[in-house]
């Protein structure tokens, strides 16, 4: 054996797997699903209302500027505690076609608990056959924008601090 061959054998099989993976896997994902020119995602809440109680409505207005989105593209809103993971509400839908300046409206009611809470807006690329091979592998958004929010409830009991 001579030449790239031979020096692939002496390092294993697994890097030869890899180099032949490396480039499939590019062709089958794309150059990261990339749309040509500036991509822009802002979120903003009806009425400026960024102090709420539980429970009450929320109109998020969702603005995505995303020339030449790939089809099959999701426009995903998520609600969590800001420091956390967890998600309270979470919604998804089909990013239209012509995304040119698109306004995009979500209703969500607020959480139950008091607290801060951040709302995150994402443009997710549509899932390709390596998601399905790796399921833990995600592309990265194509848009991302967040905007927080805070929770009181004005019927809550403050506790009473006494000398007994």
């Amino acid at each position: 054996m001579r030449g790239p061959v031979r020096s692939y054998a002496r390092r294993g099989v697994g890097r030869v797997i890899r180099l032949v993976m490396a480039p499939l896997c590019a062709a089958i994902v794309g150059s990261a699903a990339a749309a040509e020119g500036p991509a822009a995602c802002r979120v903003t809440i009806a009425d400026d209302q960024h102090v709420v109680s539980p429970q009450q409505e929320l109109t998020l207005n969702v603005a995505v500027t995303l020339p030449e989105a790939p089809s099959g593209s999701k426009l995903v809103a998520a609600m969590g505690p800001i420091g956390s993971d967890e998600v309270t509400w979470r919604s998804a839908v089909d990013l239209p076609a012509a995304s040119e300046d698109h306004v995009t409206k979500f209703s969500a009611p607020a959480p139950s608990r008091e607290g801060a809470y951040r709302v995150r807006v994402t443009v997710e690329p549509p899932a390709h056959l390596i998601e399905k091979i790796r399921p833990f592998h995600h592309a990265a958004p194509l848009a991302a924008a967040e905007t927080a929010l805070i929770v009181i409830d004005p019927a809550a009991k403050l506790p009473v601090l006494a000398d007994q």
